[in-house]
């Protein structure tokens, strides 16, 4: 066999793992591929318009204790951001109030806590309160980080791999109806693996409800 095929065939299996993930704990190799994690459009609506409100979302007990510097960055105020541009994109809702500071000095008037880890009685007199019809409540319930590993042209490239996931509820202020959902999705970084799970989040609900 020629050196020249020789270097052709290493050159081609090199293409073919150079999205593959190294194995680090706690983030698989087998989970994370920054492909499969591509957003999809929502589905067309023209229907009436549901008024509703967004809390801040909190953090699991356990991601708070494993990640005590999400605590220091404020990520639930950061993911608000994100559900209310996905709520907008999905065409089926209007935002009462989409300021997370307003909502937490509700929170704190209503002496509801600053966690954003309600249950759906609070969240439903929140909701009252306000004037809104349904409130979207939640929490980060996962969050990992890792080593995304690739081969490129036979040189080992190593980067950052993050997994989030993200739970929502959304209740019926007057019948106290929750529905759930949760999305969780992998990134080279903490910002594009939050917005991934959010929008996953956020399509399952609309889905749901």
């Amino acid at each position: 066999m020629s050196n020249i095929l020789i270097l052709l065939i290493a050159l081609t299996s090199a293409f073919c793992i150079m999205t593959s993930c190294a194995v680090t704990h706690p983030v698989s190799s087998t989970e994370y591929s920054e492909n499969s994690n591509q957003k999809t459009s929502y589905p067309q609506y023209s229907g009436k318009k549901i008024p509703v409100a967004v809390v801040p979302l909190g953090l699991s007990k356990r991601t708070s204790e494993r990640y005590p510097h999400l605590l220091k960055k404020l990520v639930g105020f950061g993911i608000h951001n994100m559900i209310i541009q996905e709520l907008y994109d999905s065409n089926r809702f209007q935002l009462v109030e989409d300021n997370p500071t307003v909502i937490k000095e509700v929170l704190e008037r209503l002496e509801l806590g600053e966690s954003g880890l309600l249950n759906s009685a609070e969240a439903a007199e929140l909701g009252k309160f306000i004037g809104a019809r349904k409130v979207v409540y939640g929490e980060v319930y996962d969050y990992a980080q890792g080593i995304d590993g690739s081969v490129v042209l036979l040189k080992d490239v190593s980067q950052d791999c993050v997994r989030v996931g993200i739970q929502l509820n959304i209740v019926d202020v007057e019948t106290l109806e929750v529905i759930p959902s949760s999305g969780t999705a992998y990134g080279l970084d903490w910002g594009k693996a939050a917005r991934k799970s959010v929008h996953k989040a956020v399509y399952s609900l609309i889905q749901e409800r």
